[in-house]
């Protein structure tokens, strides 16, 4: 073998070699790529799998996809009321409001004239429902007499809560405050149902001022279950923690907490 075809051979050697350098680093470069992608993957599965019962995320992030139900055994049980169940079917009334009669106009043989004729009740069916819904307004009158001994004019006195020439009763005033509080409406919903039902024209802010007034009112009786509350023997807490200044607080320290800021 000659010395030039020796070096031509040591040359293509060395371009093998640099080739094989290449594609190991490249290789090296695509598993690391690999490698990332996988994790990529890994986690954004496991983010698809969190929902509000394995995670801390609300059940309004779920979707619309439900979870398959468990299969459930088929009961031996006749659908509908067991034996032995106490109904609760809806019962006539001995005195109702109103009564309807309704009697025939003619005989259905003969087309004879019934109206005169006197009937007997055969059967009974009664309806319970609500009335019409209104506002019932009632006006008071101050009145003002002439004494005829000294000709001096006496005037009687407006009862206490009839305050302006037109305002909303108390019965108005409690049931906007009770779907305020207790049934926890929005103030413009509370506004809306009474115009809705009553055509009770309502703004938000005599509403405010009725919500003001009543908790006026049951201030004693609050006071009265302060102090009952702190006194009682039992906490009355459930298990369930809470977070307060970014700490998790057990129901035994909310429950001391609260009994020393009453």
């Amino acid at each position: 073998m000659t010395e030039e075809e020796v070096r031509k051979q040591g040359e293509e050697l060395r371009d093998l070699k640099e080739q094989l350098a290449k594609k190991d680093q490249r290789i090296e470069e695509l598993e690391a790529y690999l490698m990332r992608a996988l994790l990529r993957i890994e986690e954004l599965e496991r983010r698809l799998r969190k929902d509000s019962h394995n995670s801390s995320k609300p059940p309004s992030s779920d979707g619309l996809g439900r979870k398959p139900g468990k299969a459930r055994k088929k009961s031996e049980k006749r659908s509908g009321g067991q034996k032995g169940h106490q109904g609760t079917s809806l019962l006539q009334v001995r005195t109702p409001d109103e009564i309807r009669s309704h009697r025939p106009t003619h005989c259905e043989a003969c087309q004879f004239d019934l109206q005169q004729e006197v009937g007997r009740v055969k059967e009974r069916r009664q309806i319970h429902d609500i009335p019409e819904i209104r506002l019932q307004v009632r006006e008071h009158h101050v009145e003002e007499i002439c004494c005829p001994a000294c000709q001096h004019l006496t005037r009687a006195r407006f009862p206490a809560g009839v305050d302006a020439p037109a305002q909303y009763g108390p019965h108005v005033q409690s049931l906007a405050v009770c779907l305020s509080q207790f049934q926890l409406l929005p103030m413009a919903r509370t506004c809306e149902v009474l115009e809705d039902l009553c055509q009770c024209h309502l703004s938000e802010a005599t509403l405010v001022n009725w919500i003001g007034e009543a908790a006026t009112h049951l201030e004693p009786t609050i006071q009265h279950l302060k102090a009952l509350f702190i006194s009682g023997k039992f906490q009355h807490a459930d298990e369930t923690g809470i977070r307060m200044k970014g700490l998790m607080r057990s129901p035994s320290i909310i429950a001391t907490s609260t009994s020393n800021h009453l």
